[in-house]
């Protein structure tokens, strides 16, 4: 089954190994003034694909809900996908 995300891209949720935890990265290299909040996609032995969004401080709350909301919803249709039923924790 197919997961489109917020930025476009697919991926396989049958594939998918691992999902980690929406974590504050700190501050972003590429960007002055922006920090970043990420979580990560483990697919098979190697391959991961972070997600994520970069925020000022006076934005935080509302990108780390929007950034837990794909977080949660990705890990409750991969469970599904793999029938796995219940909880939807990482």
């Amino acid at each position: 089954m197919l997961y489109k995300l917020p930025d476009g891209r697919e991926i396989v949720l049958e594939d998918v190994v691992r999902v980690s935890k929406v974590r504050d990265m700190g501050e972003d290299d590429r960007s002055i003034e922006m920090s970043k909040l990420s979580f990560t996609i483990y697919i098979g032995q190697e391959e991961t694909i972070e997600v994520s969004e970069q925020y000022h401080f006076a934005d935080w709350v509302d990108k780390k809900k929007k950034l837990d909301l794909v977080q949660h919803d990705l890990v409750h249709k991969w469970k599904l996908a793999i029938g796995e039923a219940g909880d939807s924790s990482v």
